[in-house]
């Protein structure tokens, strides 16, 4: 090998190892952003998932709530009719 090829040899084994390194750096880089942005979704996710909770158990309490009103609401109206049947009853022995 003549001089002239060995120094052509190591400017390119030179340019390549430059070129790995600037790659490495690069993707070092992208790494530390990726993981950065992950982070954030991650506190992003628990602050939905928290959100999430609390609207479930107030939709649940809502729901009880409107469950016993129904109850309540039905146990009301049978009273109603019963009592509307007894005085239609009544009306129809008296006339």
């Amino acid at each position: 090998m003549t001089e002239g090829q060995w120094k052509q040899v190591q400017n390119t084994t030179h340019f390549i190892v430059e070129q790995q390194a600037k790659f490495e750096g690069q993707r070092a880089k992208n790494a530390a952003a990726a993981d950065k942005r992950f982070a954030q979704a991650e506190k992003r996710l628990a602050g939905l998932e928290r959100f999430a909770d609390r609207a479930t158990r107030a939709a649940d309490r809502r729901m009880a709530k409107a469950e016993a009103e129904t109850a309540e609401l039905k146990a009301a109206l049978r009273s109603l009719l019963q009592a509307m049947r007894r005085s239609a009853g009544n009306g129809k022995g008296k006339a």
